[in-house]
């Protein structure tokens, strides 16, 4: 059995304007109070517009089920090697 999980916020950014983003500063300042009242917290932080993300394409969702698959099997060998 797995022990108390960590509080864990993701914390997603995606305007273009950086510095003067409006959004990035609102999701900033929740981080800020969000890491004051969860001391033992982690942010998993990411920039949508800092990565270039490829499109969706026939090929990818032909494969999805494949990949969740193996990933679903992975975790069971996962859980039982715990």
């Amino acid at each position: 059995m797995r022990g108390p999980m960590t509080p864990t916020l993701l914390h997603i950014d995606s305007g273009p304007l950086y510095g003067r983003s409006v959004s990035r500063e609102l999701t900033a300042a929740f981080v800020s109070r969000w890491e004051a009242s969860h001391p033992g917290g982690r942010v998993v932080y990411r920039d949508l517009n800092a990565t270039a993300i490829p499109p969706v394409t026939e090929e990818w969702v032909g494969l999805a089920p494949y990949l969740l698959a193996a990933q679903t099997q992975a975790q069971t060998l996962e859980g039982v090697a715990a």
